[in-house]
């Protein structure tokens, strides 16, 4: 999965998909998006804050 391999658009993508049913695990791909320099998931997670 492209996820595992640390790409940030599929970090991102799958964290969103997780964020409202599964919090902690979409939080947790939303921030390794954000830590790879997704523009989306650093918005959300600086909205967060």
């Amino acid at each position: 999965m492209a996820a595992d391999n640390g790409n940030r658009d599929a970090l991102f993508n799958l964290g969103n998909a997780l964020y409202k049913k599964e919090f902690e695990q979409g939080l947790k791909y939303m921030k390794l998006a954000a830590f790879k320099g997704h523009p989306k998931a650093i918005e959300k997670r600086d909205s967060d804050k």
